[in-house]
């Protein structure tokens, strides 16, 4: 079985280093699946979910506000501007992370930071329909 390297890292610390089976990235022009002998690539990430799944077939979710991911046959190195790592995914770390992005659209001068607030929050709102707790 062939194997695959994951990092996810930001600017404070590493949050993941891991073996993988496969990674679901969210791509700039939409999510794309990583797999062992993919083909070389750096690619700018947008906001959203990175979902590992683990040679048993388990799976752990990580959330992150965009970044790059660089891609090898055999690694896959993501440098996330911020997380919300697998430990992080709480109802009370979403709830957190949504009211902070309400007060930025009511806040905010700027179309575009009030823009990236919104599209953000919306993004929080889905993934907190979408995690069991």
């Amino acid at each position: 079985m062939a194997d695959m390297f994951f990092e996810l890292i930001t600017p404070e610390r590493v949050i993941i280093t891991t073996e993988v089976k496969s990674v679901v990235l969210p791509g700039a022009e939409g999510e794309m699946t990583i797999m062992p002998g993919h083909e070389t690539l750096v690619t700018v990430l947008q906001l959203g979910m990175v979902t590992l799944t683990d040679f048993e077939g388990r799976k752990s979710r990580a959330f992150i506000w965009g970044g790059f991911a660089e891609i090898t046959g055999r690694k896959i190195t993501v440098l996330a501007e911020r997380t919300l790592s697998p430990d992080d995914l709480s109802r009370d770390a979403l709830d957190k992370e949504i009211g902070e992005m309400e007060t930025i659209i009511e806040t905010s001068g700027g179309e575009t930071a009030r823009r990236e607030a919104e599209f953000a929050r919306d993004r929080l709102l889905q993934l907190r329909a979408t995690v069991t707790y």
